[in-house]
């Protein structure tokens, strides 16, 4: 493997020290252990960074590294240790022939080795600095266990004289191409004083999070038995939820000939990290929920999201986000005709009806929508025009998010107040792969009130006003808040019951400026869907007036539920949004807001 000699003969035979300013730490960094199907190995990276006051050029250097024998063996060195110099690494420069020498390992003491290499070509021969305050790999420690159960205590060694001042700057030529050294008169180095190497935090292997083991499947069955929560899955084969069974498990990993869909109504939950090499769907309706905010979805395969739209009409619109990450408006609604994006800085209510206390989502002018163009941002609503065209048929529409990777973890939108919260609009969206619960967004976000739903029942008209030739009529928001559920007064659509489904973006009135935060917490398996159910476990009265000549209407619920009073409540009292016919109640003493969900205290028996 490498040949051994004696280091402290070899490291001062050609090198005068003298006293410099020039210094240098030594970190830890992607501590892992491995195997090649023989033998257990720990792996980690050195990284060198100057503490010093400019950037150098390292030449031979000397470290030590302390180690647990029960992990490694008593007497470890060149036959069971290696010291790689990856490629980009500081060690693994090269200008015709390798910059530096290979490494020679001794084993100094029962649990102490010894790292050495010298510098093979001059200053002159490097191509930059390479000891920077950056930091940069000097090189890749590969030891041979004897016990990978034991913990590797791997740290630098700086304890006494003897394990100090062993680096030296480059020596000369210092200009000039490729040439061997020459540490001779102006050539000669100076010793690198002030090595650091207490920080040895970054060997630290990462906590094993799935105690339970793996399990494989290669098509047919796990060979493992069915993943559990404290289980890594790997899918080497094809699984499909709705053929086979949802999964709840604690990794997941999806190989290079692997493929996964989420089967509509279906799910797939991680607690923590997700890798995908081969394939992963999910349908429309599916969930993919991760629980811990901090996993991550390393995606080098392919990821779909499926969505489908609800029913529009020619010149009707859709509120949507994106649960990709690299997501764009170019990529996913390449077809749609229209995107534009909302500014709630410049929101002004337009309120051509004198209750003026009433919420509208419609401004005064349009300048609070411009068009949209490149990524989209997790958790900001859009308004899309699917169609072709202005004139062009509506329908339903598909969509497939595949840019990037899922989003997962807490995502924080700004809220803006525009100094009364009749007044300030903003617009947002479900960022994940999965559904979202309101009440607890409505928890997390003591900012949101409620939120609202466009529901897609009437077009757009010449007759509604506004600030365009053709506006959209409020008849068609929906609401919901921590009483429930009101309809459109359109009558179109469903009654929200608190599922936000995926990508399904939303209106809320800010009752003060402050973060939108969306996370893991929220993700729901089930009820991702645009057909939504009612909370029977709390009573409440819903109430509709109806104009059946012209189809005008109007609806108000009165809800009484734990955590609501007969007063004014900020998540359980929401004002009606502004229409032509409004049903809406007051609260005692007070009328001047007029609310569409009057919110009030349990019945007592």
């Amino acid at each position: 493997m490498k040949k051994t000699v004696q280091l402290l003969a070899l490291l001062f035979l050609t090198v005068a020290s003298t006293q410099a300013q020039d210094n240098l730490s030594l970190t830890f960094l992607n501590a892992e252990l491995t195997n090649d199907g023989m033998f257990d190995y720990y792996e980690v990276d050195v990284v060198a960074t100057r503490i010093s006051a400019t950037d150098f050029k390292l030449g031979d250097g000397l470290f030590y590294v302390d180690y647990n024998p029960v992990a490694f063996g008593t007497d470890i060195g060149d036959a069971t240790v290696d010291f790689e110099y990856p490629a980009g690494s500081i060690l693994g420069e090269t200008n015709g022939f390798a910059v530096y020498t290979a490494p020679i390992i001794n084993n100094n003491t029962n649990g102490t080795v010894a790292f050495f290499w010298e510098q093979q070509l001059s200053a002159g021969s490097m191509a930059a600095d390479n000891i920077n305050d950056t930091g940069n790999i000097l090189g890749h420690i590969k030891i041979q266990m004897i016990d990978p159960a034991a913990d590797p205590m791997i740290c630098f060694n700086v304890a006494g004289s003897n394990f100090d001042d062993g680096f030296f700057t480059a020596c000369g030529p210092f200009t000039g191409g490729a040439a061997l050294k020459n540490c001779d008169g102006a050539n000669a180095p100076t010793q690198v004083l002030d090595y650091d190497g207490s920080d040895c935090t970054g060997s630290e292997l990462p906590v094993e999070v799935c105690v339970g083991g793996v399990s494989l499947w290669a098509g047919l069955a796990w060979d493992n038995g069915v993943p559990d929560t404290t289980m890594q899955a790997i899918i080497s084969g094809a699984y499909v939820t709705g053929t086979v069974a949802d999964l709840d498990v604690c990794e997941l990993t999806i190989t290079a000939g692997g493929s996964l869909t989420v089967s509509a109504l279906g799910f797939v939950r991680a607690q923590n990290d997700v890798s995908v090499e081969g394939t992963l769907t999910v349908e429309h309706t599916a969930n993919f929920v991760q629980v811990n905010d901090a996993a991550v979805v390393n995606n080098t395969g392919t990821i779909n999201v499926n969505v489908t739209t609800a029913l529009v009409d020619t010149r009707d619109f859709v509120m949507l986000g994106s649960p990709m990450d690299l997501e764009t408006r170019e990529d996913v609604w390449s077809a749609a005709f229209n995107v534009q994006d909302f500014d709630p800085t410049l929101f002004v209510p337009f309120t051509p009806l004198e209750m003026g206390v009433a919420y509208n989502f419609q401004s005064d002018s349009y300048d609070v929508w411009s068009p949209k163009s490149g990524v989209l941002n997790a958790g900001e609503g859009y308004l899309v025009f699917p169609q072709t065209g202005y004139t062009a048929p509506g329908g339903q529409f598909n969509y497939v998010y595949d840019a990037g990777t899922l989003n997962n973890g807490e995502y924080i939108r700004t809220l803006t107040y525009n100094g009364t919260q009749v007044g300030s609009a903003n617009m947002l969206s479900n960022p994940y792969a999965s559904a979202i619960d309101a009440d607890v967004l409505m928890l997390t976000n003591p900012e949101i009130d409620a939120v609202y739903f466009w529901e897609h029942g009437d077009a757009s008209s010449t007759s509604v006003p506004g600030p365009g030739a053709r506006n959209y009529t409020m008849r068609d928001v929906s609401a919901y808040n921590g009483t429930g559920g009101v309809a459109a007064a359109s009558g179109a659509g469903t009654t929200p019951d608190g599922v936000i489904a995926t990508a399904q973006g939303f209106g809320v009135f800010a009752s003060a400026a402050g973060p939108a935060t969306f996370n893991n917490s929220m993700r729901l398996t089930s009820g991702n869907t645009t057909l939504r159910t009612n909370d029977v476990q709390k009573d409440r009265l819903w109430l509709r007036i109806q104009d059946l000549s012209y189809g005008e209407g109007s609806n108000a619920l009165v809800g009484f539920v734990n955590g609501a009073t007969e007063g004014v409540d900020a998540k359980y009292d929401s004002r009606v949004i502004e229409n032509t016919v409004s049903l809406f109640s007051y609260i005692e003493d007070d009328f001047s807001t007029a609310y569409t969900i009057q919110g009030r205290e349990q019945f007592s028996m």
